[in-house]
């Protein structure tokens, strides 16, 4: 395993960042090589785990439907999608 230390880590985030890639996307990456670090240490292809920096996501989800908006959707649709509709949209 090449010698991984948590300031390349930490440059690889910055160099993501500038790309523009998200932080979702970056988070991800992240969990992917910290997982090929423990699988390589144990079955003994690496002896240390390098420190990993913690990507914060913040993209809640917005824009769900009143109860008024979900009506109005539902009295449009097919009655199999209405079911449908509903079904999802339980509580």
């Amino acid at each position: 395993m090449p010698d991984v230390k948590g300031a390349r880590i930490a440059a690889y985030v910055r160099h993501r960042q500038e790309a523009g890639a998200a932080s979702a996307t970056i988070k991800y990456d992240l969990a992917m090589l910290k997982r090929a670090f423990k699988l390589a240490m144990a079955s003994d292809m690496a002896s240390v785990m390098p420190s990993f920096l913690v990507v914060t996501v913040d993209n809640a989800r917005q824009g769900f439907f009143e109860a008024g908006d979900f009506e109005a959707v539902e009295a449009n649709l097919s009655p199999p999608l209405q079911v449908f509709a509903r079904f999802l949209n339980a509580e």
